[in-house]
């Protein structure tokens, strides 16, 4: 079951990927509209006249970029894979529940990015765009700089908020598929005897993950088990790609009259990965198919012969997939 959910955290990087190169070329747009405006001010720029068209062309595009990003498929595509994961693990002839499509149609636009919902992001880093833009806007008249050496002010400006702008993508779309995976485990609670936290996805784990990493809570309370850390789901900064998986009671705890298989007849069936495991491992034990299939076989090849590492692969810009192709993938 953790390789399953492994699989599909790396498709969802895909998904952020593809995502990004939607949202990114509009906040391109926008970089070429406001030195346009900066231009047609020739000699005599009016700063307050600019200012307001700069808002203006600011909220316009942010706006845009937000409407790129729509997860509305996310959460059912994400709780259908997780089904599946669930049934592998478990005796046959005991379903699998899943949430209800009521909560799931509202979950991509309720579920918050580190304490508030994706659309008041958005908000604020048009905001931070507009405020940094004004300062530099106004540090290079008061320089009495001519209208190039103020858009050289602005490039690294807009620079900062297209990198803002792509990790809110990756963070929103981790969010979104996480809350959704989360509230299709508690449809199944009864299954599951504790949940583990995997940190294993990224190369450079921040302290933060690295301190939960492979830590398990009861399913029943939340409560920690060794360990004082408290329950939390995924993710807790930006660009975090850590992931919840349940360790499911023992087939004999479940009512069946055999044992499960062996370890090893499916993958971590019950306990958590050892701690020396890595997404590493991970795509090395998928073999060459599914490493050219989700890399594209160039950069597999590459990474098979040490030229690039985990962390050149780890944004999932190999193959960049849409929501389209990961519902036919999974649903």
């Amino acid at each position: 079951m953790i390789d399953d959910i492994l699989a599909f955290q790396l498709d969802l990087m895909r998904v952020s990927a593809q995502t990004r190169r939607e949202v990114l070329p509009v906040l391109y747009d926008l970089e070429k509209e406001l030195f346009q405006l900066i231009l047609a001010g020739g000699d005599t720029i009016k700063p307050r006249k600019l200012l307001a068209q700069s808002n203006q062309a600011i909220d316009d595009y942010y706006a845009q970029a937000q409407g790129v990003l729509d997860l509305g498929d996310l959460p059912a595509i994400t709780t259908e894979a997780t089904k599946s994961a669930l049934a592998s693990v478990i005796p046959v002839g005991i379903n699998v529940a899943l949430p209800t499509a009521g909560y799931l149609a509202k979950l991509s636009d309720e579920v918050l990015v580190n304490g508030a919902v994706t659309s008041a992001w958005w908000k604020k880093q048009a905001n931070d765009v507009k405020f940094r833009f004004a300062g530099q806007v106004r540090q290079g008249l008061a320089a009495a700089e001519n209208n190039q050496q103020i858009i050289e002010r602005i490039k690294p400006v807009l620079a900062v908020s297209r990198r803002e702008a792509a990790a809110l993508v990756q963070t929103s779309v981790a969010a979104v598929a996480n809350a959704a995976r989360q509230a299709a485990f508690e449809e199944n609670n009864d299954l599951i005897s504790r949940y583990m936290w995997l940190s294993a996805l990224d190369g450079h784990v921040c302290v933060y993950c690295a301190a939960r990493a492979d830590k398990a809570w009861t399913a029943d309370g939340k409560k920690p088990v060794g360990h004082a850390l408290p329950w939390r789901v995924p993710p807790i900064h930006l660009n975090d790609r850590c992931v919840i998986t349940p360790i499911t009671k023992t087939w004999r705890e479940l009512g069946a009259d055999i044992d499960e298989p062996a370890p090893g007849q499916r993958a971590s069936i019950d306990g958590p990965l050892a701690d020396s495991t890595t997404f590493d491992d991970f795509l090395k034990r998928k073999g060459t198919g599914f490493q050219d299939e989700v890399l594209g076989p160039g950069r597999a090849d590459m990474w098979r012969r040490g030229d690039i590492t985990l962390q050149d692969l780890i944004g999932g810009d190999g193959r960049p997939l849409t929501l389209a192709q990961l519902r036919a993938k999974y649903a």
